[in-house]
């Protein structure tokens, strides 16, 4: 109904419909260039979020081809060469049914990209206008955030590192029992 191609995170119908992904890479992993200049370098030790943002939009928004046939592969640390065109995972909502798709992006150690994190900026701003409702539930110990901001990115970088800690010792236990099988 949203997208034809991938299983949509979160829908929110309107018009347009919203289609929101949500990504939770980590910045550890070493995505090799696959060839056509599509696959950013990785550059995660000089820029938050360099090795996972241009990675993960291109997968799931796409890439539209630039330049010559003739010329050379994307270089980036030149800036110059073609591009070849990636059809993303949500090519179908975005073209088709011209549907919005927003990405979410935080990193499995609680790192929340600029986009997301701007945008819970803007929320935090109209929470504090007059005659804005704020129902958010904040914690009674003295120690929790009382801000409509800090709260809520407390809550989704360690909602990340929570989930990365669960899968770990998920993979733990499956490694561990392969071993007792395997001896």
């Amino acid at each position: 109904m949203f997208n034809k191609d991938h299983i949509v995170d979160i829908a929110v119908p309107g018009d347009p419909d919203t289609c929101l992904e949500i990504k939770v890479p980590s910045p550890l992993t070493v995505v090799h260039n696959g060839g056509g200049g599509t696959h950013p370098p990785d550059v995660g030790d000089r820029f938050g979020f360099g090795n996972t943002e241009e990675y993960y939009r291109i997968m799931t928004l796409g890439c539209k081809a630039r330049g010559r046939d003739g010329d050379p592969l994307f270089d980036s640390t030149t800036g110059k060469g073609r591009v070849v065109e990636v059809r993303g995972h949500y090519r179908d909502a975005l073209l088709v049914k011209r549907n919005r798709v927003v990405v979410r992006l935080v990193e499995v150690f609680g790192g929340i990209a600029p986009e997301p994190n701007a945008r819970l900026r803007r929320h935090a701003r109209f929470a504090k206008t007059m005659g804005a409702r704020d129902r958010t539930e904040y914690g009674t110990s003295r120690l929790s955030p009382r801000s409509y901001y800090t709260h809520h990115t407390q809550r989704i970088s360690a909602a990340a590192v929570r989930a990365n800690a669960k899968n770990m010792r998920n993979q733990i236990a499956c490694l561990k029992q392969r071993a007792c099988d395997t001896a």
